[in-house]
């Protein structure tokens, strides 16, 4: 997963760059176009959003990530903690045996 995370940044990064740098070549040849000079702004803004909600989700999941790694290792603490109870209780019931 930590991969396609990756992957996924890069990509949105790579697409911000690239709209930017046609942007501003679409500004520099043929600034009439007002229209879609327009467009491709807004399209710049609806990438920033989809950036900043990306980085949410990523941090979203890898809080997630670290709480479930922490409960799973709380729940093997507690199975070791449940052993050793059954353990003494199994010598108890032993005891009270004789």
């Amino acid at each position: 997963m930590e991969l396609k995370l990756l992957k996924t940044d890069v990509s949105v990064k790579n697409l911000r760059l690239k709209l930017e740098s046609s942007l501003e070549d679409f500004k520099e040849k043929t600034p009439h176009r007002k229209d879609i000079i327009e467009s491709m702004e807004n399209s710049l803004e609806d990438i920033e959003q989809i950036n900043t909600t990306y980085k949410w989700l990523k941090t979203y999941y890898t809080t997630n990530d670290i709480v479930q790694y922490l409960h799973i290792e709380e729940i093997e603490k507690l199975k070791i903690e449940n052993e050793k109870l059954s353990n003494q209780l199994e010598k108890i019931k032993a005891n009270l045996e004789l």
